[in-house]
């Protein structure tokens, strides 16, 4: 994270984030649970972070691209959970929703493509290997965190990086 926002306090709130992050995955990961309360931090601190940078960088807290974020990510996975009748649980659904307020509409959107494509990679790989089974649940919060810390560390490259192709 250092690298990547220097020090200061983008880099404490994204280092605490990550904390939190890495919690959620070993417990997704063993427990096939996300708990609210962990996703639940994340929001406060990203609530925190905005105010701050607001009252002492003047820096605008893009709320409208937050609530979008939190929206867009939200529903879109409350309809996967509501379509797939539980092969995707609550959990992800808060999760990804505390992740748009955390990155913004246009960063939630790779962060979503991204998790997606990794869970994907990463299944077809351990059907392959016969190490999971059809039937097996697959805990997909590690694939969405994973995703998050590409969007953040290289989001702008990769969304620009796209863009030059498409244009």
């Amino acid at each position: 994270m250092y690298f990547r926002f220097g020090f200061g306090i983008d880099f404490i709130f994204y280092s605490l984030v990550s904390s939190v992050l890495l919690s959620i995955i070993f417990i997704d990961l063993k427990e096939m649970i996300i708990p609210d309360s962990l996703v639940l931090s994340i929001l406060v601190l990203s609530v925190i972070h905005k105010t701050v940078n607001y009252f002492l960088f003047g820096i605008s807290p893009e709320l409208i691209s937050s609530f979008l974020g939190l929206l867009v990510a939200g529903g879109l996975f409350t309809a996967i959970v509501l379509i797939s009748r539980g092969g995707m649980g609550g959990g992800d659904v808060t999760l990804m929703g505390a992740l748009g307020f955390v990155l913004g509409f246009k960063n939630i959107l790779l962060n979503i493509f991204l998790a997606f494509v990794l869970g994907a990679i990463i299944s077809i790989v351990l059907l392959a290997a016969k190490i999971k089974t059809r039937k097996d649940p697959i805990p997909f919060g590690p694939f969405i965190v994973l995703g998050f810390f590409i969007t953040s560390l290289c989001g702008k490259v990769i969304i620009n990086w796209y863009f030059n192709i498409l244009l």
